[in-house]
């Protein structure tokens, strides 16, 4: 049977963390869910199936983080998906030497940048981190080999907030400059008929304009 041209993929933030809910710059830190975090991941996994109507996934795809894989263990666990699939290329983005901090002390020590990178984290890098754009690259390339390999047609993804809210905007067509509006203003799980093909060219796009 010939593979279908599009997957069906349920896109879902990962739980939150204690440095989440401080207020402090995650970056790729590996961290715990809290509590708290956990119940709301359950909570926004159970409204995401409800409203597909029970839904089942080959796979699941996760950063290596612990809160990630936690999070992708309740979906699979909820899906009755037989495999997780941990991806390094798809880990938090390195915050640099804002990593821990809180936000409100960051914005002390680094006032313009800090700020440039809370309007637009396109248009600033936290010292020594990962830049945005690379950040873009690596999973634009990551998911875009993930639909062209897999054979099944429904699977989930798993991501981090910065990098969740990331994708949300490529999906959505919009720039990737409005990624903190796509977050906070945006649902924790959204589910799409995407082309295997989209990423891909999403990527070809995005090397044209660097």
């Amino acid at each position: 049977m010939a593979r279908k041209p599009q997957v069906d993929v349920l896109l879902l933030r990962s739980g939150r963390t204690a440095w989440e809910d401080a207020g402090r710059v995650q970056g790729g830190a590996d961290l715990p869910m809290t509590d708290g975090g956990r119940a709301v991941a359950a909570s926004v996994i159970n409204h995401a199936l409800s409203v597909a109507g029970g839904l089942t996934l080959g796979s699941v795809y996760c950063p290596t983080d612990e809160a990630s894989f936690d999070t992708a263990k309740m979906l699979a666990d909820r899906t009755g998906s037989p495999k997780i699939r941990r991806l390094e290329t798809l880990d938090g983005a390195p915050a640099g030497l804002w990593e821990g901090q809180l936000a409100s002390e960051a914005s002390e020590r680094y006032p313009t940048s800090f700020a440039q990178w809370r309007e637009d984290p396109t248009s600033a890098t936290p010292p020594e981190g990962e830049p945005t754009v690379e950040t873009e690259v690596r999973l634009l390339s990551t998911l875009a080999r993930v639909l062209e390999r897999t054979t099944s047609d429904r699977i989930g993804v798993v991501l981090r907030p910065f990098e969740y809210g990331l994708i949300r905007c490529v999906l959505a067509g919009r720039p990737v400059s409005g990624l903190w509006t796509a977050l906070e203003d945006g649902p924790s799980a959204e589910r799409r008929s995407i082309p295997r093909v989209m990423f891909r060219e999403q990527l070809s796009r995005l090397a044209s304009r660097v």
